[in-house]
C-alpha cells in the first residue's frame, strides 16, 4: 500500500496507527441513531428509525386536525384516527416519548372537541325548509315548490331535537315492495320525501301508490345512489308528483336509469342538489340530517350511497341505501354522525357486505327493514347479517316476504304494519 503524504511504503507503526483508527471509527456509534435511541431505548435500531418516522407523521397529522376545517376541507375525521393510532404506540414507560405522546393526545382531543363546536357556525351547515304555507301556494300555482332558502346554521344536534311533535302532528314512513330494489316513502305533518324508487319496471308501481295517496307533490326526492335498483323508478314518481328539491351524491352518471331522472327533473325545471355531510332539511316537524357519504370511494358507488338520519320526536330513522363497510366505517368516526336510531333500513338489501358488529352496535336499532327480491340471485338477505341484527335483540321486517312494511311514530314510540304475511319466519336467509 503507498502512503499518499510521502510517496513510500508505509511502515509497520503506521499501519498499526491506521487500523486503530479505522477500529475506532467502526465503534462510533452512528449519529442517525442516538434521537431514536432516546424516545426508544429499548428497541432495535431499524425498529426505532420506523416508529420515529411513523411518530413523526402522526405529529404532522395532528398539527392538520388541530387545524381543523381549513378553506373548504374537512380534516376533522382525522383526529380520533390520530388518537387510536397514538394510543396503540408502545410509550416505554418513563422514556421521553410517554410525555410527548400525552401531549399530542389531548391537542388531538381538544381538536375534536373544537371543530364540533365549531362545525355549529359552519356556512355549510344549512338548514332548510319548506312551510306548510309554501307547500300549499306551489299546489296553487301548479309550480314545484322551492326550499325556503338558506336560514341561521344550525348543528345537527340542534336541528334533531327530541322535543315532542305539536298536537295533530303525523309521521309514518313506507317501505314501499319494489322487488330487489329499494324505495321508501317519508310522511310527515303534510310534506312527503321520497328515497329511490326501485328499477324501472316499478316505476308503474310508485306512480300508484302516490296516486293511491293522493301525493301529487314531493317536498324532496331523493336518489341515495345512482344505481338502477335504486334509481330506476324515481321517473315514474316524477310522472305522477312534482318535485320541490332533488337530492342525490353526485349530479350526474353515466347510466340510463338516472339519465332518465335527471331529464324528469328537468321537465320541472328542478337540477339535482349534492347535499354536504351535515346539512339538514326539514320535512314538517321532522328534521333531516345528511350524515354520509363521507369520503368518496371512486371504484364502488354503493360506498357513496346518501346517508340520511330522520328524526321525529324522540324516534329517529337511518338510511344508509347501499353502503357497505368500508363507508360504513367512516361513519363511525363523522363528526356528524349520531348513528342511534330507532330503526334502521339496512344497507345494501340485506347484504352480509353491509353490516358489522361494530355499525349495528353504534345504531343499536329496535327494528330494521330490509328492502329485497323474493327469491332473488344475490341470496339477500345473508345469514351474516340476519345473526348480527338477531344478536342485537332487533326487531326484522322483510319486504320480500311480507310485502309493503309500513312504520308510524308518535314521537315517542313506533308501530308496524305490513301488507301480507304478518308472522313470516323473517330470520330464514335467502337462498
Amino acid at each position: 500500500m503507498t502512503d499518499r503524504k510521502t510517496g513510500g511504503r508505509r511502515t509497520a507503526a503506521q499501519k498499526t496507527s491506521a487500523n486503530r483508527n479505522t477500529s475506532r471509527r467502526k465503534r462510533r456509534p452512528r449519529r442517525r441513531d442516538k434521537i431514536p435511541a432516546v424516545l426508544f431505548p429499548n428497541m432495535r435500531p431499524g425498529r426505532r428509525g420506523m416508529l420515529s418516522l411513523l411518530l413523526i407523521l402522526l405529529i404532522l397529522g395532528a398539527c392538520a386536525a388541530i387545524g381543523g376545517r381549513a378553506g373548504d376541507g374537512n380534516t376533522s375525521f382525522l383526529t380520533p384516527l390520530l388518537s387510536s393510532a397514538i394510543d396503540n404506540i408502545p410509550d416505554n414507560g418513563n422514556s421521553p416519548l410517554a410525555d410527548l405522546m400525552t401531549a399530542i393526545r389531548t391537542a388531538a382531543r381538544s381538536a375534536a372537541a373544537n371543530n364540533t363546536e365549531a362545525s355549529g357556525a359552519a356556512d355549510d351547515n344549512t338548514v332548510h325548509s319548506n312551510t306548510a304555507g309554501d307547500n300549499a301556494s306551489g299546489h296553487a300555482a301548479g309550480t314545484a315548490t322551492p326550499s325556503a332558502g338558506p336560514e341561521t346554521a344550525t348543528t345537527p344536534s340542534a336541528a334533531a331535537t327530541d322535543s315532542p311533535p305539536a298536537d295533530g302532528s303525523s309521521f309514518a314512513v313506507h317501505f314501499i315492495d319494489v322487488g330487489q330494489g329499494d324505495s321508501s316513502l317519508i310522511l310527515c305533518d303534510g310534506h312527503a320525501m321520497l328515497i329511490d324508487g326501485g328499477t324501472g319496471a316499478y316505476s308503474d308501481t310508485i306512480y300508484r301508490y302516490l296516486e293511491q295517496l293522493g301525493i301529487d307533490y314531493l317536498d324532496y326526492i331523493v336518489c341515495s345512489h345512482p344505481h338502477a335498483d335504486h334509481a330506476g323508478g324515481l321517473a315514474g314518481a316524477l310522472h305522477f308528483a312534482r318535485a320541490g328539491i332533488a337530492l342525490a351524491p353526485v349530479a350526474s352518471y353515466e347510466n340510463a336509469a338516472f339519465t332518465k331522472f335527471t331529464v324528469a327533473l328537468e321537465e320541472q325545471g328542478v337540477s339535482v342538489t349534492v347535499p354536504a355531510v351535515g346539512d339538514t332539511y326539514m320535512l314538517g316537524s321532522a328534521s333531516v340530517t345528511v350524515l354520509g357519504p363521507t369520503d368518496w370511494i371512486d371504484d364502488n358507488i354503493n360506498n357513496d350511497s346518501l346517508i340520511l338520519r330522520i328524526a321525529y320526536g324522540e324516534t329517529s330513522f337511518l338510511f344508509t341505501g347501499d353502503a357497505e363497510q368500508e363507508e360504513e366505517q367512516l361513519l363511525l368516526h363523522n363528526e356528524y354522525a349520531v348513528l342511534d336510531s330507532t330503526v334502521w333500513k339496512v344497507s345494501h338489501h340485506g347484504s352480509s357486505n353491509g353490516a358489522s358488529y361494530a355499525f349495528i352496535a353504534a345504531v343499536d336499532p329496535d327494528y330494521a327493514v330490509i328492502s329485497c327480491g323474493k327469491d332473488n340471485s344475490y341470496g339477500h338477505p345473508h345469514e351474516e347479517t340476519l345473526s348480527l341484527l338477531q344478536a342485537n335483540d332487533t326487531a326484522v321486517y322483510r319486504t320480500d316476504l311480507q310485502g309493503d312494511v309500513i312504520c308510524t311514530s308518535d314521537g315517542t314510540s313506533v308501530s308496524f304494519s305490513v301488507s301480507r304475511n304478518a308472522g313470516a319466519d323473517v330470520w330464514q336467509a335467502g337462498q
